[in-house]
């Protein structure tokens, strides 16, 4: 069976919760040394986001290769920083109603840096895909975004390189 993701800020919550999580658990090595920690990137071999998630359409993705790792970085006090997002990810996406699909190597890097008020400023450079509400693209170069502690996408920055909508590219 495939998992469904209900909302796009539940992908990438689950994500970084996970991650963070995971930092919390090493804690005290993470406190002990200014280095960051590193963590394995898991995630199913296959999901799906049900129409208006992304598209108008259902899209099922199936993770081709996944070697992605997070590195993170936290404070004296253990409240994460900053953290970086690298590796081979390699997605197929198919258009649940056409059959209509694409292969993207999308393998970053991404850049978060944790803000004192609680929002994270998000980078994406190389080529990554980011998915929050009203944007599911691939981007090529760098792309900013300003989101809550949430996902929620507050404000979408500086954008240079090129962009490619993914429901454009299934339909």
């Amino acid at each position: 069976m495939t998992p469904t993701i209900r909302g796009a800020k539940q992908l990438r919550s689950a994500l970084v919760a996970a991650l963070v999580a995971s930092a919390f658990v090493a804690m005290p090595s993470l406190a002990a040394a200014a280095k960051p920690d590193s963590f394995d990137v898991s995630m199913p071999d296959s999901f799906s986001l049900p129409a208006g998630v992304a598209c108008d359409f259902d899209v099922r993705v199936d993770v081709l290769a996944n070697k992605e790792r997070y590195r993170l970085w936290v404070d004296e006090g253990g409240a994460p920083t900053r953290g970086r997002l690298n590796g081979r990810l390699v997605l197929a996406m198919t258009n649940m109603e056409t059959d209509a699909s694409v292969v993207l190597k999308v393998s970053g890097p991404g850049h978060d840096a944790f803000n004192a008020d609680g929002t994270i400023s998000t980078r994406y450079t190389g080529r990554g895909v980011p998915l929050f509400e009203g944007v599911f693209m691939l981007s090529v170069g760098r792309h900013d975004y300003e989101v809550s502690e949430d996902w929620d996408l507050l404000e979408q920055g500086p954008a240079s390189g090129q962009s490619h909508d993914i429901c454009d590219l299934l339909s």
